[in-house]
């Protein structure tokens, strides 16, 4: 039995694009295992941070001005992150 959710159903559950999840995963906003085939894994928490990136993203295009310095997403998601630079 393979451990995790593969890509194909996070994708589906979270209605996101796969290229979008390997992209978020790129920029280390989520994290997945590989099998010994390869293949990516993701654990469930995977799918709160990606409602996580979704708010933000639409808050981000609803604001009409951002601050110079909000947090990124990263430091939303990891609370132990340092906020700022």
């Amino acid at each position: 039995m393979a451990l995790g959710m593969s890509v194909g159903e996070i994708a589906t559950r979270s209605s996101v694009a796969v290229s979008a999840l390997h992209f978020y995963e790129s920029k280390g906003l989520i994290h997945a295992h590989r099998t010994t085939g390869n293949q990516r894994r993701y654990d469930r928490d995977v799918l709160r941070r990606l409602g996580i990136i979704r708010v933000g993203r639409n808050w981000a295009f609803r604001s009409p001005k951002s601050p110079p310095r909000w947090p990124t997403c990263r430091a939303i998601i990891s609370p132990a992150a340092p906020i700022g630079r």
